[in-house]
């Protein structure tokens, strides 16, 4: 059930949370659950990834479908890359976003973790830049060159993390804008 890799249709360890995870981004988390304590010393003993699932509303969940109903549809696998120990229940992590998939069925666990069948979804084809959003490209740059020479993303460097980044101060209604037909 906890395998190594994610695979097409099979059970996978998912971390609901309110924020959104992209392929090449990076997302700090400070764990205090038991359940996700136990999850990521897995995950880190078995240098297994897990999900990271956008909750679109925080409704109460009282079943599975309400569950489904309630995370996005579209999600990231995330790879586990720093496991810091702060306390003996307190731990802060940092996981990198590898790949998108597509969450098809869901179950909650009786220690409360997550569970999903799983369908991973192929990279986006890289497409170039329309010449009519040419200018927003160039104030975009700038900003990151601001970003980058005050290092106000504390080491971020890649492109993948600072869209990750900057998309999460965006007011967007992911229930609409992550669902697939």
């Amino acid at each position: 059930m906890h395998d190594k890799t994610f695979c097409n249709s099979q059970l996978d360890t998912l971390f609901p949370l309110g924020t959104t995870l992209f392929p090449g981004g990076v997302i700090a988390l400070k764990i205090f659950e038991a359940r996700y304590l136990d999850m990521m010393k897995r995950c880190l003993r078995e240098n297994s990834p897990f999900g990271v699932v956008s909750i679109l509303e925080n409704n109460p969940v009282d079943s599975d479908a309400d569950a489904l109903a309630n995370f996005s549809n579209i999600s990231t696998i995330a790879k586990l890359e720093e496991f810091d120990p702060i306390q003996p229940a307190l731990y802060m992590t940092k996981s990198y976003g590898t790949q998108r998939f597509h969450l098809l069925q869901i179950k909650q666990e009786s220690d409360g973790l997550w569970m999903g069948q799983v369908e991973l979804i192929d990279a986006d084809p890289e497409i170039p830049l329309p010449k009519e959003h040419e200018k927003v490209a160039a104030i975009l740059h700038e900003i990151i060159a601001v970003i980058k020479t005050e290092d106000l993303l504390g080491g971020m460097h890649s492109k993948s993390q600072k869209i990750s980044m900057i998309a999460d101060g965006f007011p967007i209604d992911w229930q609409n804008s992550c669902r697939c037909p």
